[in-house]
């Protein structure tokens, strides 16, 4: 399916769409519940949006850790959660390096 690419910053713009959002990974962390974040355009919680990996799907989607301060593409629907723009993750295939 196409995706269109924005950029981060305009996720809010998008809540409900399918798209690919770009821009600069500045912090992945996992929580204690082993849910992983991977936020874009900034720090939780001033992120522009997030990449949610739920431990779930961790296995399937593999290594994230080493993707801060690179730039990649977040491909999947965009929600809102308590305010907040995000795409769950659940294959690798979501995740792509930006040039």
């Amino acid at each position: 399916a196409f995706a269109p690419t924005i950029e981060a910053r305009d996720a809010n713009s998008h809540v409900g769409q399918f798209a690919t959002a770009e821009g600069v990974v500045a912090e992945v962390y996992t929580r204690l519940n082993h849910t992983t974040y991977i936020d874009i355009g900034g720090r939780y919680p001033k992120q522009a949006i997030s990449g949610v990996i739920f431990a779930r799907d961790a296995s399937k989607v593999g290594d994230v850790t080493g993707l801060s301060g690179s730039k990649i593409r977040l491909s999947g629907t965009i929600y809102l959660f308590r305010g907040y723009p995000e795409i769950m993750i659940t294959s690798p295939n979501q995740i792509r390096t930006a040039r």
